[in-house]
């Protein structure tokens, strides 16, 4: 396996147990859409870190990886995309099914994207 492989591996792994986890996501309701719709321009100061206790794992080694998430009193919902980019070609493979068409976190494409309400979290686990 080649070292992008298992670094996407470890991604959809992390990405996975977030958009399954309670915090720091949850649904949008349509009332919350609604007035983020009405805005003509949005700019947000949300910042995220996920990160491993370790560099490299070995197949059989249990991976831990944590979120701290800082909101700053956001309240409005966001469409939430991830990819892995290489850097050498610029390459991008969007999560979750890792091809070149864009998606959410979800598995939607643009059009069909699903809003989440983004809430703090500190150090919380991803797995």
């Amino acid at each position: 396996m080649s070292r992008f492989a298992c670094l996407a591996t470890v991604f959809t792994l992390a990405l996975s147990s977030a958009a399954e986890a309670a915090a720091p996501l949850r649904q949008a309701d349509q009332a919350q859409l609604d007035r983020a719709a009405a805005l003509s321009t949005y700019e947000t100061g949300i910042a995220a870190w996920m990160w491993t206790d370790k560099i490299w794992y070995g197949f059989t080694e249990k991976i831990s990886a944590r979120i701290t998430v800082k909101t700053y009193g956001e309240k409005y919902p966001f469409t939430l995309v991830a990819y892995l980019q290489n850097n050498q070609t610029g390459e991008k493979l969007y999560f979750p099914a890792f091809t070149d068409q864009a998606t959410d976190i979800f598995g939607k494409r643009p059009g069909e994207f699903t809003p989440a309400v983004i809430t703090d979290a500190e150090r919380e686990p991803l797995l």
